[in-house]
């Protein structure tokens, strides 16, 4: 695509005092009032040229997490794990036997494919980790056997290290993501022990242990109603050493702790605007580190290569508690109603709906999962959507509007209740960027709707937008000053792969 190449569909956008134009269907993008001749050139050899980065190939399940412990030394609040019981009344270590029969479950689902991930998971996961030392050595066993190759993470909170720990973490080679929430303030408003203590200088003290071992640790650092300063966070995080980051939203229906508030949502990103400035910056600088939020529409912007779906939940990826219970994912785990089998079957009960499912395209069809959309708003039968310019549909008083903007900021549409089942396709199919997000979260769906396809969460969806606003104006930066930086984001980008499901 040259400099003038004309887009048709456009979305034009301003962001930084930039203005540029977009093409949802072709994620083709360009400054507008001025040229950027290697962006232009790029999206010129973009066909031809080898894809930068490629997706997971097609086949089986190969990513598991796997809860080696269904307890935890803390008590967050927010926790989808419920402080690390998954809605159990006993604290409860997996043993070494279904440790061992999850990992030949692996290997035996993931088919063909030549690379396996596996993740241990809690409550937290360093309670166990005789059993995570047993796991891994009979994975890598596994891996020599099929000729595959095995990658092994672990997500903790931080509060835990001894010599024992980085000695298992060095021999196998695993990836550590951290839970941290930020500043002293923020990370200890929910992120406590069983006592009502913050964690924050437990976990603090640990981080540069945890990187001594693993030069690629990351800071996994989930944003609530409370903790909005990404931007300070950030510099946080920097300061400690570490060059992976990555900010999540909580998923949550509880008020005081959710992202639900148009005031809390202004105050994130702008929070975000200002560590765009500044990351733009250091990156141009020469310091390079990885923040996976603006980097994760990269690849689809750079190769052109489309979304269709959320996540691999279920196709690509799933759970497995520590009774050898298979679940959708992680979070599907304490509630249990998107449980799909158990390890001891070859087999998984995927529904139709996400087997099938391209999440942009395919009729909306109702899939309850927790409570019927109907307990929810007092009146059988409501969907409540309004796609700009048509009248309301039916319409539930319970949940208040979000009103979901395009790129451009015009209305896209006003949502109340569930989506699911209100128009022919999908209400994702008509979003700017449904190609680089791919659509709806199944759990959000769930704890804010009560159905499977009932998403997406407006305010999570207001964030997703404006990353991908930053994206085009990183990469526009980027290639206009200094295109081999890219290289270098690629490299921690693929080194942070076995952190995530997707």
């Amino acid at each position: 695509m040259s400099s003038g190449t004309a887009l048709a569909d456009l979305r034009e956008f301003s962001y930084q005092g930039e203005s540029y134009a977009f093409e949802p269907k072709s994620l083709k993008f360009r400054p507008t009032g001025r040229d950027n001749p290697r962006l232009a050139q790029h999206f010129e050899e973009v066909s031809t040229r080898e894809p930068v980065l490629r997706p997971m190939p097609a086949g089986g399940i190969s990513f598991i997490t796997l809860n080696v412990a269904h307890d935890c030394n803390m008590a967050c609040p927010y926790c989808f794990a419920k402080q690390g019981l998954y809605g159990g009344r006993d604290r409860k270590l997996m043993d070494s036997e279904s440790a061992r029969r999850s990992v030949d479950w692996l290997f035996e689902q993931a088919g063909q494919k030549p690379e396996v991930y596996l993740r241990f998971l809690g409550g937290e996961p360093l309670m166990n980790v005789p059993v995570i030392r047993e796991a891994a050595l009979y994975a890598e066993e596994k891996a020599r056997q099929s000729g595959k190759r095995i990658y092994m993470s672990i997500n903790t909170n931080g509060t835990l290290f001894n010599a024992d720990i980085a000695k298992m973490l060095t021999d196998h080679r695993m990836t550590v993501s951290i839970s941290m929430d930020g500043t002293r303030a923020a990370h200890n408003t929910f992120r406590v022990f069983r006592n009502g203590t913050g964690t924050y200088d437990a976990v603090v003290r640990n981080v540069g242990r945890f990187l001594a071992v693993d030069p690629d640790t990351m800071i996994n650092a989930t944003l609530t109603a409370e903790n909005l300063d990404v931007d300070e966070y950030a510099e946080l995080f920097r300061s400690l050493g570490v060059k992976m980051v990555r900010f999540a939203v909580v998923g949550t229906a509880v008020p005081e702790i959710a992202v639900a508030k148009e005031e809390k949502l202004a105050r994130l990103l702008a929070a975000y605007d200002r560590l765009a400035v500044t990351y733009r910056d250091q990156l141009l600088s020469g310091d390079v580190w990885y923040l996976a939020d603006f980097y994760k529409y990269f690849g689809n912007f750079r190769t052109l290569e489309k979304r269709h779906n959320r996540c691999g939940a279920g196709t690509a990826y799933v759970n497995v508690d520590v009774d050898g219970n298979v679940n959708l994912c992680h979070r599907f785990t304490t509630d249990g109603t998107q449980r799909i089998g158990k390890v001891t079957s070859k087999t998984v009960d995927v529904p139709l709906g996400i087997r099938t499912r391209d999440q942009l395209q395919a009729t909306s069809a109702s899939v309850p999962s927790g409570p019927e959309v109907s307990q929810l708003t007092g009146q059988p039968g409501i969907r409540a959507l309004k796609l700009a310019g048509e009248e309301p549909k039916m319409r539930g008083a319970s949940v208040p509007a979000h009103l979901h903007r395009q790129l451009d900021g015009t209305a896209f549409f006003e949502q109340i209740d569930s989506t699911a089942g209100v128009t022919s396709a999908n209400v994702c199919a008509g979003c700017d960027i449904r190609h680089v997000c791919g659509g709806s979260c199944f759990h959000d769906g769930e704890i804010l709707y009560g159905d499977l396809f009932g998403g997406p969460d407006g305010f999570k969806c207001e964030v997703d937008r404006h990353l991908a606003k930053i994206s085009m104006w990183l990469l526009d930066s980027i290639f206009q000053h200094d295109p081999t930086l890219l290289d270098r984001l690629d490299d921690l980008h693929l080194r942070s792969q076995q952190h995530h499901a997707e």
